[in-house]
């Protein structure tokens, strides 16, 4: 380890970086299952639907501020 970068935290890194991914792809699909889920919609799992619910909690998140 000449230039002090350690393997393990290289992949470490990517490891963060590739789930920190996940999430944000996998966190609009969460919101329509919880709305299928509490609601009864029956909305359908497409793009479509994912990428307004995306847009959807981005401006909610933009929008609404708690207060600490």
């Amino acid at each position: 380890m000449e230039n002090g970068l350690d393997s393990y935290g290289i992949i470490g890194a990517i490891v963060v970086i590739i789930l920190a991914i996940a999430g944000i792809c996998a966190w609009p699909l969460c919101c329509i299952w919880a709305v299928n889920t509490l609601f009864g919609l029956s909305i359908s799992y497409t793009f479509e639907m994912w990428l307004a619910s995306l847009v959807l909690n981005v401006a909610l998140t933009k929008t609404v501020k708690v207060n600490k």
